[in-house]
This record gives C-alpha cells, structure tokens and sequence, in this order.
C-alpha cells in the first residue's frame, strides 16, 4: 500500500470519530469543526493527489505502448492501452478509435477498441471484429473507405478538442456502415469526443459528456503525440534501412551478374588471343627471308602487345571468377619452402642487375591448401617488386606463426605512400608511386591477390614507406575440411 492510500484511509477513520463522545470540552466545538474541515479538506488534496498520480502511471503505460510500436498496424494495441487505462481511472467509456490522418491526400487509417458485447449477451454482427479477450473487441488498423470533410481537418490543424452528440440519424448511419448490432452502438452512447494529435486523432464515447474525463483523455493523448513522433522516427530509419539493404542486394546481384559476363566475355576473348599470338610466332619462324626489316619489326610487335592484353584477360578472368563463385579450391598438401623457392627461381631472370635476391626461407610444415592459387598470388606479388625496384633488395621470407605460416614479399623500392596504402588491395586501383610512371596492367593484380587468399581462409597485409620499399604478407593456414 503506498503513501498516499494509508494517508486516505487514516484521515477517513478520524474524520469519522464522534468527538462529543470522546470528551471534547464544548469551548472547543468550533476548533472541532475547524479541525473536521481541514481533515476534509486534506482528504479532497489526498484524493486529487492520488489520482494525478494514477493519471501519471496511466501516461507512462500509454507512452511505453506507443514506444514500442514498430508498424502502423501496431497502433491497435496503444488503442486497448488507452482503454483500459481510461477503465482504469474510472472513466467507463465504451471504446476508444484512432485516426491517423494522410494530410495531403485526406485519405486516413482507423482502428478501434470497443468493450465485449458478448457481456451483454449481444452478438458481434460485424464480420471484421476481432475478439482480443473476454472484455474486448477490437477492429484492426486498416485504410477508411471515405475521405475526411474539410470541416474536420480545419479542427484537426487547429489542435480544436470537440465534443458533439450524435444525431438519430448519424447513429443509424453507423449502425449501417459498421454493420453493428443496434443495441450494441446504442450502449456506446452518443457524446462523441475528438482530441487531435499531430498525426491524426483519438475519440471516445459516453452518454454523458465529463469536462474531467476529456481533460484526462487529453493528457494520455499527449503521451501519444510525443511517443508517435519517436515512433515516426523510427519508422523511417526502418524504412531507409530496409531501403539500403535492397539496394545493397540489388548492388550484389548486378556485381554477381557482371563478373559472370566478365567471365564468359574472358573466356571467349582468350581462345581467339591465344590464336594470334600462336600464328604471329609462326609467321616470325616462316617468314624470316621473306620480309624486309620494317615489316618484320612490326610483326614482332605483335607478340609482346598481344601478351600484354592477354595477361589483362587473364586478370578480368581471375577476379571476375572469383566474384563470381566460380574458382574452386583443390586442397592437398602443400611444401611451402619449395613454392617459394620456385617462385623466387622463376622471377630472378627479370630482375635488374643492380637487385639482389634473398631468401629468407625456415622450415615449416606443409600446408592443405590449393599450391596453385597461391603460386599465382606469390609471382604478382614478386612481379610487382621486380617492377618498382631498380637498386637494392627483394627478400622472400617463410617463417611459422603458431598454427599459420607467414610469407613475406618485400623489396627496398620506391614505396607507397601512406594515404593510398588503405586503398591499393582495391579492385582498379593503380597507386602511382614517387619517380615512376609505370601505369601498365588494370589495377587488377593486388585485388585478385587479396581475394585469393580470402577464399583459401588466410589474410594479406602491407606495410609501406616512400623511399624505403613495401612489404607485403600472407598468412596461411590449413583449408577447412567440409
């Protein structure tokens, strides 16, 4: 029991005390009714004490409902709040309705609350209404079939509260739109309450109209409006989220959709390349003596150009199956000392005179891993540093990391400069580095690079300053079994 009801209890048993009987000395009569007077009128402030506070716990529970609303059809269940706590304050109103209002459409959504007529021994004859539980009926959140007269918005942007008594004929116009039983709508009374809200409308009914009961209708109303506007909040960032993630699906399909073309397109590209190029070189064989010297330089620059593009082709091929799904990992054990040392093998006839060579190679066990996608990773990474070092070193480093194995890349080139490092694992995204001008290739390799090793479950890093060289490493672990 709190405060308040104790306080009330107590000052109705002294304010129900014979003080005659208790031996009050007849001097003191008027203090008597003094005292009687201001006991009744702290009970009157205690009463009004407490039902603020029921008004308050009642705005709470409204508040909370509205909070936790996520559509619009969840605003039938703020309606029973509101019913119930208007029962609760002692307010003996029949049903509570909502009107949520489309301005500039006049177009408006409704639903309602009204009290079982089952009580009553009265059938439900609207097909529409849906029994909540033994004391409710409720017609759930839809679209109104009409639209709303100009006289009502006017009051509704006015914020106007309005109260009118339904005319014989309005009540049998409801009795027939909403297909009631009659004895049903009659016991709904026909005072009709309006209060607005910034986005539509309560009402209630009762016989007989309480300036009280509007008064506490319009503070749970209140609660509404602010709790709606967070609703409406909310609303939209689902709305926007639910927006991006289509887009985003949308994004993933046109991407899976373009890398599957690229990779037709590839393929198809590759097979009359590699045609041009095997008859160029059969030309060069045949044709040594049967050309001058301007016609064979120019069928010699055929063959490096036609390698060029098909090493681009090959590159639009490799990212574009792996975007696609299309590579699949062939697992067995792998000796990662002898990959690299045919890796380094296969790229020291390419490197400048002025570079050295260091391997950097510890024992480490062998790997379950596909030792093809990885001997194509390890040649773009050593091609890349072949590419951009003219004096120095290029080191290829093995060693174990727990239950992985690190290989290391790095070379004392020119370098990257930090602000594109972020960027340089990105799908056509060539970093131009300080004294070159080297702008050969798509900008494919190093994408295709990061993107094999993710699907063999490992991850590449780089590490990079200007003047000083790149290093770039892989970490490897053995491919997940199915």
């Amino acid at each position: 029991m709190d405060f308040v009801s104790w306080g009330l209890k107590w000052l109705r048993f002294l304010s129900h005390l014979d003080f005659q009987r208790c031996s009050i000395p007849p001097g003191n009569s008027i203090m008597a009714s003094d005292k009687s007077k201001t006991k009744a009128q702290l009970i009157t402030e205690l009463e009004e004490m407490r039902q603020q506070r029921s008004v308050e716990k009642a705005t709470e529970r409204v508040r909370e409902a509205v909070l936790a609303m996520r559509r619009d059809e969840d605003l039938l269940q703020v309606a029973v709040t509101m019913y119930r706590e208007m029962r609760r304050l002692g307010v003996e109103i029949p049903a509570v309705s909502f009107q949520l209002i489309d301005e500039e459409s006049q177009r408006w959504w409704w639903c309602l609350v009204i009290e079982n007529p089952l009580k009553y021994g009265i059938s439900a004859t609207w097909p529409d209404l849906v029994e909540i539980d033994e004391e409710l009926f409720s017609l759930p959140y839809r679209e109104a079939p009409s639209f709303l007269s100009s006289d009502f918005l006017d009051r509704w942007r006015a914020g106007q509260v309005w109260t009118y008594e339904e005319t014989e004929q309005e009540f049998r116009q409801r009795v027939e739109f909403l297909g009631l039983d009659p004895t049903l709508a009659y016991r709904h009374g026909r005072m009709v309450t309006t209060v607005p809200f910034a986005h539509g409308t309560v009402r209630f009914r009762e016989w007989t109209y309480f300036e009280e009961h509007v008064a506490i209708f319009q503070v749970l109303t209140q609660a509404l409006s602010l709790g709606y506007l967070r609703f409406l909040d909310f609303h939209r960032v689902e709305e926007k989220n639910q927006a991006l993630e289509e887009a985003n699906q949308q994004i993933q399909e046109n991407t899976r959709r373009k890398s599957d073309f690229l990779a037709r397109m590839s393929h198809d590209l590759r097979t009359p390349m590699n045609a041009i190029i095997g008859y160029t070189r059969l030309l060069l064989r045949k044709a040594q003596d049967k050309l001058d010297e301007r016609q064979l330089r120019n069928l010699e620059n055929i063959d490096p150009s036609a390698h060029n593009l098909l090493k681009l082709i090959n590159e639009i091929l490799d990212l574009s199956r792996v975007e696609a799904g299309r590579i699949d990992v062939h697992p067995q054990p792998v000796d990662l000392q002898q990959l690299a040392v045919e890796c380094a093998a296969a790229i020291e006839p390419l490197i400048q005179a002025e570079v050295q060579l260091i391997q950097d190679i510890e024992a480490v066990p062998s790997l379950h891993t596909d030792g093809e996608i990885l001997r194509k990773v390890l040649m773009n990474l050593l091609s890349n540093a072949v590419k951009f070092t003219d004096a120095g070193s290029i080191t290829v480093s093995v060693k174990p990391v727990e239950d992985q194995v690190a290989i290391s890349i790095s070379d004392t080139g020119m370098g990257i400069p930090s602000e594109d490092l972020p960027d340089i694992f990105e799908e056509f995204r060539q970093v131009e580095r300080q004294g070159s001008t080297e702008k050969e290739g798509t900008g494919l390799g190093l994408a295709i690079a990061r993107k094999s090793v993710e699907l063999l479950g490992g991850t590449i890093s780089a590490e990079s300053e200007v003047g000083k060289g790149t290093k770039f490493t892989l970490k490897i672990k053995d491919y997940p079994s199915e």
